[in-house]
């Protein structure tokens, strides 16, 4: 039981002492863009694309006009929103 608790204590405390990664902000960003040497790195903290995308399997070849347009959710938007008046 004393090892137990031991482990715990030393797990709590080592954790507790990790540094929280630097927030993701403009100025870094710019900074890492101009860095030559952070393209062969890996981001830290990991990025993540979030896209929303649809396929249609109807939609064949550019050279059938009547089957590439097959998908029917162009122009069709998740949401509007209004920002000081403009839409």
């Amino acid at each position: 039981m004393k090892t137990i608790s031991a482990w715990s204590c030393f797990f709590l405390v080592a954790g507790s002492t990790l540094a929280a990664p630097p927030p993701v902000s403009l100025s870094s960003l710019l900074r890492e863009m101009v860095d030559r040497e952070a393209a062969a790195r890996f981001p830290r903290p990991a990025y993540t694309c979030v896209q929303a995308s649809s396929y249609d399997r109807a939609s064949t070849s550019p050279q059938k006009p009547d089957t590439w347009w097959a998908n029917g959710d162009r122009s069709h938007f998740i949401r509007s929103e209004q920002n000081e008046g403009r839409e």
